[in-house]
């Protein structure tokens, strides 16, 4: 692998899985850093149910980073639609939201683990759930779709 740039990492767009997946984490940082932040506060200061505060920040943390995604990390789009591009990654999003809920509820419930602890574990295995699905259905090279033409694997002759 040849040594990126720091104008390549953070500047050019870039068809490199390397600089896709390292711009893919600093993102996910900053909006885990969003998402952590504010379940915290909304946990131990307002004293909101950890698996509703979970899915608040979760959701905010969601849209922070499809926007930052969008204008940084993928310059492949496969939709002309935005909106039906960001339903798309919602919904890839709340699956991996329901994979943080599991592993927060099995983690505090079963495991006896901190919330904060079973946060920390959620975010690597959604991390990997989030990047791959998305490159694959959203940021990849293909076919670009058309509102309302949802066959992601087909091809146009």
């Amino acid at each position: 692998m040849r040594f990126q740039t720091a104008k390549q990492l953070f500047q050019q767009a870039s068809d490199s899985l390397f600089v896709q997946a390292f711009r893919f984490i600093v993102v996910g940082l900053v909006a885990f850093a969003v998402d952590y932040s504010l379940l915290m506060v909304a946990v131990f200061v307002w004293q909101w149910n950890y698996l509703a505060s979970a899915a608040v920040a979760y959701s905010v943390g969601l849209t922070l980073n499809y926007c930052l995604c969008v204008r940084w990390v993928f310059p492949q789009r496969r939709f002309s639609n935005p909106k039906q591009e960001f339903v798309l990654f919602a919904v890839i999003g709340v699956a991996g939201l329901f994979l943080t809920e599991l592993i927060l509820w099995t983690g505090k419930e079963w495991l006896g683990l901190d919330v904060a602890v079973s946060k920390l574990i959620a975010l690597f295995a959604v991390a990997v759930w989030n990047f791959a699905l998305r490159k694959a259905v959203l940021f990849s090279k293909g076919s670009h779709l058309e509102p309302g033409q949802m066959e992601l694997g087909a091809s146009q002759a």
